[in-house]
């Protein structure tokens, strides 16, 4: 009780001396999270009036720990994109959320707290800034599980960051599409789980040779001509980068819950290196996908430039699981080829594809998690819909 009273008066004191209130810090206990708000000009914290129809909550995920250079990588190419995000696109919600696991730097908690959180309605004007920390570390997959589903409202869309990535200057103008076809086609198709931002050059999953991934473009196997094929379905997920309507991500993550808790779940039945990953939210999302014929749209451009690149950066995942991790705060001099792709720089480059795909639905090519070319019936009658049954 004395440790909560003196806390108070700090937290008073602290007020006292920033004068007109333009930011409110709000404790949240047991959990030992906090939320600032910063609404430029005004101090008011409460969420606008939505109209009719209601606006879509876009609400941006960062997900940060030890790598304050990646992190501010990641930050400055989201500036970047917010200086292209159109000042009439009046029907979206947008939301940032920076989540920092416990054990964190202290630089990055200081990067977040101070740069991030105040710069970010600077740029863009009055919009709602969740700052999140936990109490001990959770690891990225309970990160990614616990943070995505904060995503607020059944009628929400996630957009999802690591701190390693770095984004295009035209995110929030794909990001727009994705709504939109979302809201005119996406919501009817059951197949669909979600928007990839990132174009893959390997095969993460293929069970061929002992190395982690397998040369693979998405010209190995689609139509020559891209003009008519500018997106594309992949029975993959993509974890590096991706929009996703919580309509989907609530779905999979009860699946999740279950696989995760349950003594008699039942394991996958196809095989793919991802049953081996360690510690990876994404492999029961491999499997959802797999078990229920769903699939990602994957932008198909030259070069496979997409909206994010992967820098790959050393993390966890760059260790066995008998190594302690050691993460250098330090960006890596050289590129790693499979993962890191050109971005999409122009609005023009990305509009030309978009226009030609804005209703997406039954004629998109499809390919299967094998990373081979397929159809829509050919994923339904592989779908064991063994996810429902478990």
């Amino acid at each position: 009780m004395v440790q909560g009273l003196l806390v108070a008066i700090a937290l008073a004191i602290v007020l006292s001396l920033l004068g007109p209130p333009t930011r409110d810090l709000l404790l949240v206990e047991p959990m030992r999270e906090y939320a600032v708000w910063r609404s430029r000009g005004t101090g008011n914290v409460t969420p606008p009036v939505q109209s009719s129809p209601p606006r879509v909550v876009l609400m941006v995920h960062i997900f940060a720990w030890r790598r304050t250079k990646a992190l501010r990588r990641l930050w400055d190419s989201l500036v970047r994109a917010g200086s292209e995000f159109m000042d009439d696109d009046g029907d979206v919600d947008l939301r940032l959320v920076v989540h920092v696991d416990g054990g964190a730097l202290p630089a990055v908690v200081d990067m977040v707290e101070t740069e991030l959180v105040l710069a970010w309605p600077a740029a863009w004007g009055p919009m709602r800034v969740d700052v999140v920390t936990a109490g001990g570390n959770m690891g990225l997959e309970k990160a990614i599980m616990r943070g995505v589903g904060q995503t607020a409202g059944h009628e929400a869309m996630a957009l999802v960051l690591e701190d390693d990535l770095e984004v295009s200057p035209q995110l929030f103008r794909y990001a727009r599409w994705c709504r939109q076809h979302w809201a005119g086609v996406g919501r009817r198709d059951d197949m669909l789980f979600g928007y990839a931002l990132h174009t893959p050059r390997a095969d993460e999953l293929s069970i061929k040779g002992n190395e982690s991934t397998v040369p693979w473009r998405p010209s190995d196997v689609l139509p020559v001509d891209r003009s008519q094929q500018a997106v594309f379905a992949m029975q993959v997920p993509c974890s590096w980068g991706f929009i996703v309507p919580m309509q989907r991500w609530n779905a999979f993550a009860a699946y999740y819950s279950h696989r995760t808790t349950s003594t008699n779940s039942r394991t996958a039945s196809f095989p793919s290196k991802s049953h081996a990953w360690a510690k990876s939210w994404k492999k029961y999302l491999v499997e959802w996908m797999v078990h229920r014929g769903l699939f990602e749209i994957y932008l198909n451009l030259p070069d496979e430039a997409s909206i994010v690149t992967n820098h790959y950066e050393t993390g966890v995942h760059s260790f066995a699981a008998w190594h302690e991790p050691v993460i250098p705060d330090s960006l890596r001099p050289d590129r790693d080829l499979r993962f890191n792709v050109p971005l999409v720089q122009s609005a023009s480059e990305l509009d030309a594809v978009l226009f030609s795909s804005a209703s997406a639905g039954n004629d998109l090519v499809v390919v299967d998690w094998t990373h081979s070319l397929s159809s829509r019936d050919a994923l339904q009658r592989s779908a064991t819909d063994g996810c429902s049954r478990n």
